[in-house]
């Protein structure tokens, strides 16, 4: 019993050292069960440590179950809600109250979000949600000053914007403002396409015409049109947040990416991916660093894709996404 004691209380006095190299050759799923282990270990004084997850979660929803999936693991839940966005490696969640046919109506749909990491969840207001509303938020949802955004363009081409806070009970609403010159031009816009939060402020996509710039704490907002190509008429499909920059994306005709200056009010073309990977979803795209030496790099993948992860993936759970009513990917987050 004595050395067993003493085998017991070596581990619980590993170096820091030790510890920061075990974690870093960990995923964060295994990070956070390694720290439970005992007290020294969750209190050990590291920073800086990385995942060793380089790969992000795909995750598909039909009416009833939910999926997540990595080349590893999958889980599957009973679930009956719509995917909104997905960030930090939260999903933002509304919950069916009414039937399909009923829907684009979801009468006072209860909002909610939900991490696979730690299976915890974070219930919002209720919300009358629209078929063409599309939803954010500004940073990881266990913060205190996190934001979650609901943006509409409703029958008479007003941009409407709510926002709540996770623990708030009401949505606040932020802006409702039309920023057409004429009825012609406003036609051409339609529903809001992508929704994204960049450094401050709220960006959203049209199909057609240009992206829509909105600073909730000035309570200003700009329009940025979209890039010619050619004189071709594209419909930019993604925008997304790469180190704190907003980028569109189009790949039917080419791969086309653009970062935009805000400061010269422009976008600007970036012809290669930097030895990163685009990961695109209906309600999340990721561009991700790659290793030079993965077969990944500078490669682009669509939920539904052929390339050889997701269709590993797909072979190995006998699992096809194409059948699969909503989808995204899902960032696995860092320890801090």
């Amino acid at each position: 019993m004595k050395i067993e004691r003493q085998w017991s209380s070596s581990w619980s006095r590993l170096p820091e050292d030790i510890i920061f190299s075990i974690m870093n050759r960990l995923g964060y799923v295994g990070q956070l069960r390694f720290r439970a282990v005992c007290k020294s270990w969750r209190q050990a004084n590291i920073r800086g440590i990385k995942s060793a997850d380089t790969l992000p979660w795909k995750m598909a929803v039909d009416p009833r179950s939910c999926c997540f999936m990595t080349l590893l693991t999958i889980k599957k839940y009973t679930v009956d809600s719509k995917v909104l966005a997905s960030k930090y490696g939260w999903v933002l969640f509304a919950k069916r109250e009414n039937d399909e046919e009923e829907y684009p109506y979801m009468t006072n749909a209860p909002l909610f979000l939900y991490t696979p990491f730690t299976n915890r969840i974070i219930h919002l207001p209720n919300f009358i949600l629209k078929l063409d509303d599309k939803a954010t938020f500004s940073m990881p949802p266990d913060s205190p000053d996190c934001e979650i955004f609901v943006v509409r363009l409703d029958r008479d081409k007003k941009l409407l914007i709510r926002m709540c806070r996770p623990g708030e009970t009401t949505w606040i609403k932020l802006a409702i403002f039309k920023f057409f010159d004429t009825e012609d031009s406003s036609e051409k816009y339609g529903p809001a396409h992508n929704v994204e939060y960049v450094d401050g402020v709220l960006y959203i996509s049209f199909e057609q015409i240009a992206v829509v710039a909105y600073n909730p704490k000035l309570d200003d907002s700009k329009l940025y049109p979209y890039p010619c190509n050619e004189g071709k008429n594209i419909v930019y499909e993604y925008l997304l947040e790469s180190d704190g920059n907003l980028l569109l994306y189009h790949d039917e005709l080419d791969d086309l990416v653009f970062r935009l200056d805000r400061p010269q009010m422009k976008w600007i073309r970036i012809h290669n991916l930097d030895d990163r990977s685009l990961f695109l979803g209906t309600n999340s795209s990721l561009f991700i660093p790659m290793e030079q030496t993965s077969e990944l790099v500078n490669t682009r993948h669509a939920v539904v894709c052929h390339c050889s992860m997701c269709t590993k993936i797909s072979e190995s759970f006998h699992l096809d996404v194409r059948h699969m009513e909503d989808y995204c990917w899902i960032q696995v987050p860092q320890m801090i």
